[in-house]
């Protein structure tokens, strides 16, 4: 928490959040991070004052942040001097938590979350301005990679402790690289020179990778077969694979969107840049839960 309007609509989300899976304790965390201020004040008060701060803090939070939760009875309120990251790291290690949840303001590109993501193994929530309570139809984002059956296999079972069971869309999109802006001159040339139909040859590429893609899926269902799953993909030839994703929670009612991350390296960072990030700059109305 910040101490801003995001506050109240993340807390509360979590409090709706409660009435359809099992939350049984909150650990509201405010992070002070002007350090140089905070050992300087320790510093000239015999390492005194700094604790009557955080202490003044956490009793703000208890005054301010802890109305918001209606249902949720066990509400742990800290305030922590130092970085960010490794604030929010040591509290999540501390406190064995399993959820970590952040507010997205409307424009925002959810920088910090974007950070936590990246270094914390943990799942993160990311809540919207414009997030509506309710959580009856979710996607999930699902690539097809070796982190696939991990990452599938947590999001069924996330959604299956939501009660009543939602319906579940598992989004998948195809995308090639070169059907983009040369995508009429190189195929025009193709076909006057070797004779091949090359768009009906693109076309049976992509009936096949639809069909491999959704025997792959309903060969991992095994166990979640009382839940309502829908297999759904899409084509996205002009431009990036987010978009594909993006263009489903604009024109789809969705509730949340869950997306896989695969770790915290420089090189998967940059990977998770490509997909999760964007999706997360450009969403300022769904509700994302990021799997580690």
């Amino acid at each position: 928490v910040n101490f801003t309007a995001s506050d109240k609509y993340l807390c509360e989300y979590v409090d709706f959040l409660s009435s359809k899976i099992p939350i049984k304790t909150v650990n509201n965390l405010f992070v002070f991070t002007a350090r140089g201020s905070f050992f300087a004040l320790q510093k000239d008060t015999n390492n005194t004052d700094g604790k009557i701060l955080l202490d003044t803090i956490e009793d703000q939070m208890n005054k301010r942040i802890t109305p918001y939760y209606k249902n949720i009875k066990k509400i742990n309120n800290k305030a922590i001097a130092g970085l960010f990251v490794e604030s929010v790291y040591h509290h999540f290690n501390k406190t064995n938590t399993d959820l970590i949840f952040m507010g997205k303001d409307i424009g925002s590109n959810g920088i910090n979350s974007k950070y936590i993501i990246r270094h914390i193994p943990a799942g993160t929530f990311i809540v919207p301005e414009k997030s509506k309570h309710k959580l009856e139809r979710v996607v999930i984002a699902l690539d097809k990679n070796e982190y696939a059956i991990s990452f599938l296999n947590k999001a069924l079972r996330f959604c299956a402790a939501i009660t009543p069971a939602p319906k579940i869309t598992i989004l998948h999109v195809l995308h090639w690289p070169f059907l983009g802006e040369l995508e009429k001159a190189i195929i025009e040339n193709y076909e006057f020179y070797s004779g091949v139909n090359m768009k009906k040859r693109i076309k049976a590429q992509f009936a096949e990778d639809e069909k491999e893609f959704r025997e792959f899926v309903k060969s991992h269902l095994k166990g979640f077969e009382n839940l309502d799953i829908k297999i759904e993909v899409v084509q996205e030839k002009k431009r990036k694979p987010f978009h594909g994703i993006k263009k489903h929670l604009n024109h789809h009612l969705v509730d949340l969107v869950i997306l896989g991350s695969k770790s915290h390296s420089g090189f998967e960072a940059h990977l998770l840049g490509s997909l999760v990030e964007k999706i997360i700059t450009v969403n300022d109305k769904t509700p994302m839960l990021v799997i580690r």
